[in-house]
């Protein structure tokens, strides 16, 4: 059977399509995943899928709402987090669902976790702004204590301006994909684990891998309907459109398969 390495994009909200693709993949079981990556909620969901947590995922993504992820930031925690950049929410949401899932127990393939550096100084910014590229580092969680990988998770998915940067070696990391600017489809760790046949699964249609010998690759792309480009469902958790795009994600990826 064939080895591929499976890249989960960042989009907030949208990546229950992510999960239908993963329903699609469980049913199909034709395509041996040895290796999963992930920005943002693609970190999250590629930790699920590493650690062999499908029921959980699912779970999840049938039942969360806005209110378990968007908890506004107490007075006494915006003081508390004054050394923590950005973030009208809390992270405690997105932390008790790293906690409580059991994907801290361990991995059952390598999974890889795109996080963006925060700049440290106003001509990093101006930079990032003129290139529209933002340093990133590739985290693989495997054999990484507990308290790292969520702060990695945390990390990849703190949102700009949504949620907390974390610290972690001494800098700032904050979302994997940080608006187009990081690495929202991370092709690169897994390829630079061997790996050259690849299902990328988009959460919008307009995003670019970030790698330059996309075309000496062997790549199914698994792109969402338009109706998902509306950058306003991203920050969307509800169960009635989680469970709209899961089943979306679903019959997108039979399509795309057969």
């Amino acid at each position: 059977m064939q080895n591929f390495g499976l890249v989960l994009a960042g989009g907030g909200g949208n990546g229950a399509f992510e999960m239908g693709v993963w329903k699609a993949l469980k049913e199909i079981g034709k395509y041996n995943i040895t290796a999963v990556s992930g920005s943002s909620v693609g970190a999250l969901n590629a930790a699920f899928f590493a650690a062999g947590r499908y029921d959980e995922a699912y779970y999840l993504w049938q039942n969360i709402t806005d209110k378990d992820i968007k908890i506004p930031l107490k007075e006494s925690e915006k003081s508390a987090h004054s050394n923590i950049r950005g973030g009208i929410w809390s992270s405690a949401g997105v932390e008790k669902i790293i906690r409580t899932s059991g994907i801290l127990d361990g991995f059952n393939i390598p999974c890889a976790v795109c996080c963006t550096l925060a700049p440290e100084k106003k001509s990093d910014m101006a930079k990032s702004l003129v290139t529209y590229t933002d340093e990133v580092r590739y985290f693989i969680l495997n054999n990484e204590p507990s308290a790292r990988i969520v702060k990695i998770l945390l990390a990849s998915t703190a949102i700009v301006h949504g949620f907390p940067e974390q610290k972690i070696d001494g800098r700032f990391y904050r979302d994997g994909d940080n608006v187009g600017r990081g690495d929202c489809m991370p092709v690169k760790p897994l390829y630079d684990m061997g790996l050259r046949d690849f299902i990328v699964v988009h959460l919008d249609n307009h995003k670019k891998l970030r790698i330059s010998n996309e075309k000496e690759l062997n790549i199914i792309h698994i792109y969402p309907p338009h109706e998902l480009d509306n950058p306003l469902t991203i920050l969307d958790f509800s169960h009635e459109s989680n469970s709209k795009r899961l089943e979306i994600g679903y019959m997108t990826a039979l399509r795309t398969f057969f």
